[in-house]
């Protein structure tokens, strides 16, 4: 009887050990972690962060190349059902509105470039500039985590205004406040 309450006992007391060790690898973890994730939700007002991704004509294109331009930095992928309907308006935006005052970064986190992203933008004729961050790194940098998201810039590289979610491009009151 003796013996077997001694191993209870040990049971009891090696299993508060592992309790006690993983609750020290939770704590642990909670505070180390948020140092290492870079990412700040960007909200208007603050100064977009700078990048450079691939285009799909495998050069690279920099946020810093289109300084003094208003410039929309727009998150999306090719799997997100709201995004794909807002597409031929924001391509009848780009098309209306280009030039050397204004750009479109469409900024595709899809995985597979070449075989969803590639195919796709050929089967809908988009003419606007489309870079590729596949592991999300600038999505994370802007804090996006919901797609569609949008930034829109102004000549200074301040966020203007941020939308998430679809929106009505081609509206008129878009376009002037795009202006």
């Amino acid at each position: 009887m003796i013996r077997r309450e001694a191993g209870a006992i040990r049971k009891e007391l090696i299993f508060g050990v592992v309790l006690v060790v993983l609750a020290v690898l939770i704590i642990v973890i909670g505070v180390l972690a948020p140092g290492r994730i870079k990412s700040k939700i960007i909200k208007e007002g603050d100064a977009a962060p700078g990048f450079a991704l691939p285009t799909l004509q495998k050069t690279r294109s920099s946020l810093q190349d289109h300084r003094g331009k208003v410039v929309m930095v727009h998150f999306w992928p090719t799997w997100c059902p709201s995004c794909i309907e807002e597409l031929p308006q924001l391509e009848q935006l780009y098309r209306s509105l280009r030039g050397p005052d204004f750009e479109v970064l469409a900024v595709s986190v899809d995985d597979d470039v070449e075989r969803a992203l590639v195919p796709f933008l050929r089967k809908n004729n988009i003419s606007f500039p489309v870079l590729s961050d596949p592991k999300k790194d600038v999505a994370r940098q802007y804090g996006t985590f919901k797609f569609p998201e949008t930034y829109v810039l102004d000549r200074g590289g301040t966020v203007r205004y941020k939308i998430i979610g679809p929106l009505e491009w081609t509206s008129r009151d878009t376009v002037t406040a795009l202006k």
